[in-house]
């Protein structure tokens, strides 16, 4: 609508003329190709982000005991990642999104519900990033929040890790979390 007069909602030429040019292609910018709008906003360099949580304490070490090694160490490993996130609970889920271990204060019921939105969520955020694979979320839910973090595996494959925590996981925790996962998704 012009700027020069103020404009009704009931103006009809008004509103062919906005569908006249629409019709036309005029719109304010090409479409995405893959219908969601890439959000490209941001910050100000060295502006503080209201939602980053305050830095933590490095991870300790993981020390890779004997019992970590092979498709049933995944126990020890998500425990640790329990320990140093605070998490209540956690669970990993495999390239097809079958549970593979699942710890702490949630059952197999549960993992499956939350875990196939997560799966459906990490999609979601690939095509909002336009092909660049997203590799974590956080999701603020009643009590707590849910961080899931996708390992890659082998080309197009990737497991998903979810921790349920009562805050966000900072940034350096989580790139801590990922180095222990990818080494263990590498065969370890």
């Amino acid at each position: 609508m012009s700027n020069d007069k103020p404009a009704s909602s009931y103006d009809l030429s008004e509103g062919r003329r906005i569908v006249e040019r629409l019709q036309r292609g005029e719109a304010n910018g090409p479409e995405p190709s893959n219908g969601y709008v890439r959000f490209r906003a941001r910050r100000p360099a060295g502006a503080p982000s209201v939602s980053t949580p305050a830095p933590a304490a490095p991870a300790p070490d993981f020390a890779w005991p004997e019992a970590s090694r092979g498709s049933a160490g995944w126990s020890p490993v998500l425990a640790w990642c329990r320990q140093v996130a605070s998490a209540d609970a956690g669970f990993v889920l495999d390239a097809h999104g079958l549970l593979v271990v699942c710890d702490g204060a949630v059952d197999s019921a549960q993992t499956e519900a939350i875990g196939s939105r997560l799966i459906i969520a990490f999609e979601q955020a690939d095509r909002m990033r336009e092909g660049e694979a997203a590799g974590v979320i956080h999701v603020q839910l009643e009590g707590g929040w849910l961080t899931g973090l996708r390992i890659p595996i082998e080309e197009g494959r990737a497991l998903t890790v979810a921790l349920l925590a009562s805050a966000p996981l900072s940034n350096p925790l989580v790139e801590r979390l990922r180095e222990v996962l990818t080494k263990k998704a590498a065969g370890f």
